[in-house]
């Protein structure tokens, strides 16, 4: 390799770490706040409880099509007809339900965590049995070991 390939690949590694911590890290703090804000403002917002349930279920509801969309998604992938774009707009709209699931999942957790704090006189140890049994939910969804 030669010493100008070498300072072509290491403007373009700055390039792109430059890109994902200005540019992409912040998009992706401003997407979830969003989403998280419109929930707070249309989901139940008088009804925190009712709200975090809907918030789980929504989650659900989206892993569960998300899921079902993935393995047709990859078979137009994989297959030699596809172009870029088509390419670029499965990959955009997978990407858009699944980030809406990590959204939502979190949401309904926390709310859920904070009304159960406020009912069980905020004991710090029933507060982590109740995040534990959260996260072991949360984990069989996923289909994580």
């Amino acid at each position: 390799m030669c010493c100008c390939e070498q300072a072509t690949r290491t403007g373009l590694y700055l390039l792109d770490t430059l890109l994902t911590v200005c540019i992409i890290h912040q998009l992706v703090v401003f997407y979830w706040r969003g989403v998280w804000e419109i929930l707070d403002v249309q989901l139940l917002p008088n009804d925190s409880h009712s709200s975090a349930i809907v918030c789980v279920i929504i989650a659900c509801v989206l892993q569960l099509f998300v899921c079902l969309v993935e393995l047709p998604a990859n078979a137009i992938c994989r297959s030699k007809q596809s172009s870029n774009i088509v390419l670029w707009a499965l990959e955009l709209f997978i990407f858009f339900f699944a980030n809406l699931v990590g959204v939502c999942l979190w949401r309904g957790a926390l709310l859920l965590l904070l009304l159960a704090r406020d009912s069980m006189n905020k004991s710090p140890l029933k507060i982590r049995e109740v995040a534990v049994g959260v996260l072991r939910h949360s984990r069989k969804f996923s289909g994580h070991p």
